[in-house]
């Protein structure tokens, strides 16, 4: 009688640890995998999700559904000196000329004159760009 109830109370507390072992595997498998970091910004009264596209670029979509969205650039390094100039701007119209590649600004998949107004424009300061 006794092996009885050692029985029953082993088995309980085994079945317990068995679902908190099973929950904590649930939990863990549900965090997925990190795809990147979720920003919030206010512009104009108004709040955006950010997810990184590159690192120099982060999207910025409008968190109330009105489709808005914008790129905000920092840090467009084309010819690897670690920061943004005029050498990046005549790097790149040298790339687009030479048709040689360059680095895709807008994410359009070509490199063009558009993505050369894109880094005039930072250069100048304007680092935020709607997207149309």
């Amino acid at each position: 009688m006794k092996n009885k109830g050692f029985f029953k109370k082993t088995s309980v507390i085994l079945l317990v640890f068995c679902l908190m072992a099973s929950l904590a595997v649930v939990a863990a498998g549900a965090a997925g995998v990190d795809d990147g970091t979720l920003s919030v910004v206010e512009k104009n009264s108004k709040k955006y999700f950010g997810t990184e596209k590159s690192d120099f670029c982060t999207e910025y979509i409008s968190a109330d559904g009105d489709e808005s969205s914008f790129y905000r650039y920092e840090n467009i390094d084309i010819n690897g000196d670690e920061k943004t100039s005029v050498v990046d701007l005549v790097a790149l119209a040298l790339a687009i000329k030479a048709k040689n590649g360059g680095t895709d600004l807008n994410f359009d998949s070509s490199v063009n004159a558009d993505d050369l107004a894109i880094l005039r424009n930072v250069i100048l300061g304007e680092t935020d760009v709607e997207i149309k």
